[in-house]
């Protein structure tokens, strides 16, 4: 069985949109991830330096 290439190309193009699609979420993620893991370092030195202030 023979299945034309417009067929095969359609699917190849879909394919590539959800691998694209996919990895954009993942970045967006890590991304997302480093800017809370930033804020959260942030705010425990703002407290360890409060904390040290206050004894």
């Amino acid at each position: 069985m023979i299945i034309p290439s417009v067929f095969t190309d359609e699917i190849l193009k879909k394919l590539v949109e959800l691998v694209e699609q996919e990895w954009v979420l993942l970045w967006g993620v890590k991304d997302e991830l480093m800017k809370l893991k930033n804020k959260l370092s942030k705010i425990k030195n703002v407290l360890q330096v409060t904390s040290l202030s206050s004894n």
